[in-house]
């Protein structure tokens, strides 16, 4: 049963509230002021807290504040009660970070819809985190520690080198540096997500001035590296229309990078990964195809950042932040970022950049 904290000086109003919840199935509990329903957050620590702006001892505005102190109860969701309807007092409860503003003399279907609508939007964001620390316990490690082990094993057989002869332990160098790269591209890829994650917020980083550059030669010079790196280059067409586009010359090499990884990854050798652009109203559109695996429509709405799928029927490397990192990257230059899939047939990434 979800708890709601109702705090409202007026004591009529609250017992109103409170019988309008209890009828819903809603457990209740009652502070009438802000100072006792900061208190009572803190120890009982409700699923949502419906409030009164003014308040003695502490307005509704200076209990929030006080709430997001602390970093065990800073996310529960808040909705705001007021007689005034005033724009002012609305902008700042929503700055403060309130979910909801309900104007008196309140509507009971007005309220039983805000405290619904926020407990399900709570319980999404619960379970995508829930989702997440899951993803990260088990991906993680297993990432870090695989080609960590193979360094420190190879490495410490090469400390006494002559139980080995020459082809050995060139074979065993090879080894460990590949190890390296592999974790030191984890090493990098985590860096950027998070910078980018970072910088998603800042509206004043996102639109960022850029002088054009052509794509072409840039796109075929990471398909070829890529590749061959895998072996896979023979699996590969391309469909390349020139375009003068305004992106960082590094910006567009890693979404090709992660676009033809992913690719690569999702299918198997002898499938067919196909690369095109073309303009198309007044947008330049990439797009990467490959046959074979494909994911569900389900899972394409929950690609994000250290989420990887059907791991356990299917050996992966990485821990799911590539496609995270291509749609960060798109959306930086205010681009669209588009997948469509069906389950063992295809997967198409399509990015679209304005002109």
């Amino acid at each position: 049963m979800k708890k709601v904290l109702v705090v409202e000086d007026t004591a009529v109003l609250r017992e109103e509230i409170v019988d309008i919840l209890n009828m819903e199935g809603y457990q209740t509990i009652e502070a009438e002021n802000g100072l006792k329903g900061l208190n009572m957050a803190k120890t009982e620590k409700p699923d949502i807290i419906v409030s009164d702006i003014l308040m003695p001892k502490l307005n509704g505005f200076q209990m929030l504040k006080e709430l997001q102190k602390d970093s065990i109860i800073d996310n529960i969701p808040f909705i705001f009660l007021s007689a005034k309807a005033d724009r002012i007092d609305i902008r700042e409860g929503m700055n403060l970070g309130a979910e909801d503003y309900l104007v008196k003399p309140l509507s009971p279907n007005d309220l039983i819809i805000a405290v619904r609508n926020k407990l399900n939007k709570q319980d999404r964001i619960n379970q995508k985190c829930s989702e997440l620390r899951k993803n990260i316990s088990q991906n993680i490690p297993h990432e870090l520690n695989t080609p960590l082990n193979g360094i420190l094993g190879l490495s410490l057989l090469l400390k006494d080198p002559k139980d080995y002869n020459d082809h050995e332990i060139t074979k065993m160098a090879s080894y460990i540096y590949e190890s390296g790269e592999r974790l030191h591209k984890l090493i990098e890829n985590f860096i950027l997500y998070s910078n980018l994650t970072i910088q998603e917020s800042d509206s004043e980083k996102k639109n960022i001035k850029q002088s054009p550059i052509y794509t072409k030669d840039i796109i075929e010079s990471k398909i070829k590296e890529i590749g061959e790196k895998e072996g896979r280059i023979s699996n590969i067409t391309t469909d390349l229309t020139e375009f003068k586009l305004k992106i960082n010359n590094k910006d567009l090499s890693k979404i090709i990078e992660e676009l033809v990884s992913n690719a690569i990854k999702f299918s198997v050798p002898g499938d067919k990964i196909k690369v095109s652009s073309r303009i198309e109203m007044q947008s330049f559109i990439i797009s990467v195809r490959n046959e074979g695996i494909g994911i569900s429509q389900e899972n394409i709405v929950k690609i994000n950042g250290f989420m990887q799928f059907d791991r356990l029927q299917r050996e992966q490397q990485g821990v799911g932040l590539g496609l995270s990192i291509v749609k960060l990257l798109t959306s930086r230059y205010n681009g669209d970022f588009k997948i469509d899939s069906k389950p063992e047939e295809y997967f198409n990434i399509e990015l679209s950049f304005p002109q």
